[in-house]
């Protein structure tokens, strides 16, 4: 019997859909590698590189999530929440530092 998922080391669940023929691909390449199907996945995902489609939808969809948290994080200093900010700037560390890697990617690849 499974362990109950609290006892887990990795208690979250990610799944998506494909194509047969893309399912195909994906096993073929997990088999060539010998790993596990989840540890494939996880690398592959966790360093894969990260591309910014500029579309309207995507960007507006970015500039009001900036938005949000930016409206969080002023709401959280006005009141001297130093806890809630330090919160809100873990919850989304990863993003401001792939955010961060992009624009200067980006910047010295103008430089260039």
């Amino acid at each position: 019997m499974a362990c109950p998922n609290r006892n887990r080391e990795r208690p979250r669940t990610i799944a998506f859909r494909c194509t047969d023929e893309e399912f195909e691909t994906i096993d073929k390449r997990i088999k060539v590698t010998g790993e596990i199907k989840g540890d494939y996945l996880r690398e592959a995902i966790l360093n894969a590189e990260i591309h910014i489609n500029v579309g309207k939808f995507k960007s507006d969809k970015l500039a009001i999530e900036i938005r949000n948290i930016t409206r969080e994080l002023q709401n959280a200093l006005q009141l001297n929440l130093t806890d809630e900010v330090m919160e809100l700037i873990k919850k989304n560390q990863i993003m401001f530092q792939e955010m961060y890697e992009m624009v200067t990617k980006e910047s010295m690849e103008l430089k260039e």
